[in-house]
């Protein structure tokens, strides 16, 4: 069962690709990273729209802020993946290079280490939910890794920018359509 999944994925069209895609993203909603975010999801849809249209269009934004991004992912890595077929042998030398010098730094330098911290606050209502999901899609990446990583995987192996962007929404879909029917 396992290899006719991965031989869809990989060899079928893309329309099966898509549906392991839209599981996999389910897959994602359910795991311990994404759970505990709910009351914060829950509390910010139901404080910050008046009525239920507004909660409707507010969620199906949020979910289009993550999966903007996300879709990004998709094409970055489809075309990625085409870039480094070609070039290969470069790209393994210049990244050991790189490796070694960020390894000297890190044994150097205790000052290396830095943090982000954004200076802007998203308002709330329809203009800050596209903001919000963008922003809790990177926070999320490193969370939901494993299932997003299989995705971005099968783009990057394809090297095709439009497939791994049709892959990567359709994750964004099965990740999101519970927050939609839950924020409903």
């Amino acid at each position: 069962m396992n290899d006719f999944l991965v031989n869809q994925v990989f060899d079928g069209s893309i329309l099966a690709a898509s549906l392991v895609a839209i599981f996999a993203g389910l897959i994602s909603f359910a795991s311990p990273c994404v759970l505990p975010l709910l009351p914060g999801y829950l509390g910010y849809v139901s404080g910050a729209f008046a009525s239920k249209k507004r909660m409707v269009l507010g969620s199906v934004l949020f979910v289009l802020g993550f999966g903007f991004l996300f879709t990004t992912y998709g094409v970055l890595f489809g075309a990625l993946g085409d870039a480094i077929l070609r070039n290969s042998d470069l790209l393994i030398r210049l990244l050991g290079v790189l490796t070694i010098f960020f390894g000297l730094i890190f044994m150097f330098s205790e000052k290396f280490y830095r943090s982000f911290k954004p200076l802007w606050k998203v308002r709330a209502g329809l203009a800050g939910a596209p903001v919000l999901g963008f922003l809790f899609g990177i926070g999320w990446t490193p969370c939901i890794g494993p299932t997003l990583g299989a995705v971005q995987t099968l783009s990057f192996q394809e090297s095709s920018a439009l497939r791994g962007a049709i892959l990567s929404f359709a994750y964004c879909l099965g990740l999101g359509i519970p927050f939609i029917l839950v924020g409903v």
